[in-house]
């Protein structure tokens, strides 16, 4: 396999107007080393479009093809046995911090820090450069979108890759929302090193990641995407979404519990009056 693609190239269609990554000095150096033989293996156009259609890029870069459009830290959730405390304090400070973006006040460090965590949760490794992976692990990195306007996380991952006319590659892809998946960004480069990758937005440089070969897997879908019901979130909305139910849920009971006393005094009022005369 080689890192020498050959055309027609796939992914998105070069833009005038991208940004290249900023990358903290910390995170600079040599890439870090792992197995090729550790890295899953994607075949193009194997994945039905409107199934695709559904796919985030966490999703691609963990392997996970089952739940749709999920956030760092989400497959932790889906597995009620491991909803611990640690997960609840995840779920609050997510919470916050989704409440601090949508008012324009959130630190593109704490946004950053928040989606790291939630990928450590859901069981992958932080990696330094030149470090090498455990067996069994193949490499992924995380950036943060941090114009305010368009804040959000996004990973890449390094896969094999198998053309349906029998060229292989080895190499970083990445899928931004909806978009196909592709092996090169904004400006229609390939991903040689996601650290010098260029993007839609302002964003700037996370961690490097060690995912599981068999990908970060789940049991029961938490969406059921054969009716759509992922499909209509955007990547960072699902807890969003979640969080936005149980509130309007807690809204509806305390209303309700007013409405009770409220008719209970009216009743005992009444009694009190009916006894009197």
């Amino acid at each position: 396999m080689s890192l020498d693609y050959e055309e027609p190239l796939w992914g998105p269609r070069c833009k005038e107007d991208f940004f290249e990554v900023a990358c903290p000095p910390e995170w600079r150096g040599n890439l870090p080393v792992f197995r090729q033989e550790d890295a899953p293996l994607y075949i193009p156009g194997s994945i039905p479009e409107a199934d695709l259609k559904n796919i985030n890029c966490y999703a691609l870069a963990v392997n996970n093809f089952v739940n749709g459009f999920i956030n760092p830290g989400q497959i932790t959730l889906i597995d009620n046995d491991s909803y611990t405390k640690r997960i609840k304090d995840f779920v609050s400070h997510y919470n916050a911090t989704v409440e601090q973006m949508q008012m324009g006040r959130v630190d593109a460090r704490l946004l950053a820090d928040t989606f790291l965590e939630g990928a450590l949760l859901d069981g992958c490794l932080q990696v330094k450069p030149g470090e090498h992976l455990p067996e069994g692990y193949y490499l992924s990195a995380m950036i943060a979108f941090t114009e305010p306007a368009h804040m959000d996380f996004h990973l890449m991952a390094m896969y094999n890759i198998k053309e349906r006319d029998g060229r292989d590659y080895f190499g970083w892809i990445q899928k931004n929302g909806r978009s196909d998946i592709t092996l090169r960004d904004e400006r229609g480069a390939l991903l040689i090193d996601p650290r010098e990758a260029c993007f839609e937005y302002k964003s700037t440089f996370v961690s490097f990641l060690a995912v599981p070969s068999s990908g970060l897997k789940t049991g029961k879908p938490f969406f059921n995407n054969r009716f759509g019901l992922s499909g209509k979130y955007h990547s960072r909305s699902c807890l969003i979404s979640i969080t936005n139910s149980v509130y309007t849920a807690k809204v509806i009971l305390a209303f309700a519990g007013e409405l009770f006393i409220v008719f209970f005094c009216i009743f005992k009022i009444m009694e009190r009056g009916a006894y009197l005369c």
